[in-house]
């Protein structure tokens, strides 16, 4: 429809309608060029590193703890800086000790947060279970028995459950 005719529909509706309906047109230029639009590729790229990180003899958990905090920290700054289409760098420590081995700690960041807080601690997910499961925590030292009371519990309950099942 061109421009006469939507004006001629304007009139005839308003001569319809006389005093109830208000229409206000005015013909305008409509400008049909192609508009530039700047099409920007995005690439984003995550970088996932893992470190084994294994136990010194006579190591506490804290300290092993920090020198995961030192070594996610020092891994992400020299990912950031080798790689440098990467936008967020997901570092993940595991613990090894005795031949178990359990996540310390996750540290992930974008490339932006890094460069405006490059603390560790801000970006780190701590796994807390793994002082038990590397054996920080034991009740019993390693190479030593459980104190007799523990075996004689479990001998107790082993028992019960024979006869139960008989």
């Amino acid at each position: 429809m061109n421009i006469t005719n939507i004006s001629s529909l304007i009139t005839i509706l308003m001569l319809a309608a006389p005093g109830q309906t208000t229409i206000n047109y005015q013909p305008s230029t409509i400008n049909h060029q192609p508009s530039t639009i700047n099409h920007q590729l995005i690439y984003a790229e995550t970088a996932e590193i893992n470190h084994t990180l294994s136990r010194e003899e006579g190591e506490s958990y804290d300290v092993f703890v920090v020198r995961s905090e030192n070594l996610a920290k020092i891994t992400t700054d020299s990912r950031f800086e080798q790689d440098k289409l990467a936008t967020i760098i997901k570092v993940t420590i595991l613990g090894e000790s005795g031949g178990a081995i359990a996540p310390i700690l996750s540290l992930e960041v974008s490339r932006q947060d890094w460069i405006m807080n490059p603390n560790p601690q801000s970006w780190i997910t701590y796994f807390p279970g793994s002082k038990l499961l590397l054996g920080f925590e034991q009740t019993t030292p390693p190479g030593e028995t459980p104190p007799t009371q523990t075996l004689d519990f479990l001998q107790k309950s082993i028992s019960r459950e024979k006869r139960r099942r008989e």
